[in-house]
C-alpha cells in the first residue's frame, strides 16, 4: 500500500502523527524538522529531531493526494488502517459528517462498522471507543491519501 510523505514545511500545531508512539505536535522549529510532541495518554512530551523522521512519519491530518473513490474501497482501506492514524467522516443516527481522529481498534464487515479510537477525547482509552458505520462513510485520510465516497 502506498504512503506518501509527510511535507515538513506544511506541518501545523496540533497535527495528529506516529513515530511509532502517537502524539499532538505542540511545538514546531526548523520549517517542520523540529518538533515538540505531547503524547496522547501522558501529560509529558518528546521532541522529534530530524527531516528524516518527519517524513517517514504518519499523519491524520495531512494528505498530498486526493483520490474519489466507491464507498467498498473507502471501506475497504479503512478496515486494514491499523498501526496509523487517520481522519475520518461518517454519519451517525443524530449527527451528519461526524469527523474523527483516531485509530483503528477491530472491523466487523458482516455487521457494516469499524471500532476505532477517537484519539481527540481526553481520558482513559476506554472512553475513547466509537463506532464508524461503513453505510453511511464520506471519506477517509490515511497514509498522506484522502479518499472521497463519489456518490450518485
Amino acid at each position: 500500500m502506498k504512503k506518501n510523505p509527510v511535507d515538513p514545511s506544511k506541518i501545523k500545531k496540533n497535527d495528529l502523527m506516529y513515530f511509532v508512539y502517537a502524539g499532538f505536535v505542540e511545538q514546531i522549529e526548523r520549517s517542520g524538522t523540529l518538533l515538540g510532541v505531547k503524547w496522547v495518554d501522558k501529560p509529558e512530551g518528546f521532541r522529534v529531531d530530524g527531516k528524516e523522521l518527519v517524513v517517514n512519519a504518519y499523519s491524520a491530518d495531512q494528505y498530498t493526494e486526493e483520490k474519489k473513490v466507491n464507498q467498498t474501497e473507502c471501506i475497504d482501506r479503512l478496515m486494514v488502517s491499523f498501526n496509523r492514524p487517520f481522519t475520518v467522516c461518517w454519519d451517525t443516527k443524530d449527527t451528519e459528517n461526524r469527523e474523527l481522529r483516531g485509530k483503528l481498534i477491530s472491523s466487523d464487515p458482516k455487521r457494516g462498522y469499524s471500532m476505532v479510537e477517537d484519539m481527540d477525547v481526553d481520558g482513559p482509552a476506554y472512553k475513547r471507543i466509537r463506532q464508524v458505520d461503513h453505510r453511511t462513510l464520506h471519506w477517509l485520510i490515511v497514509d498522506g491519501t484522502k479518499f472521497v465516497v463519489g456518490r450518485k
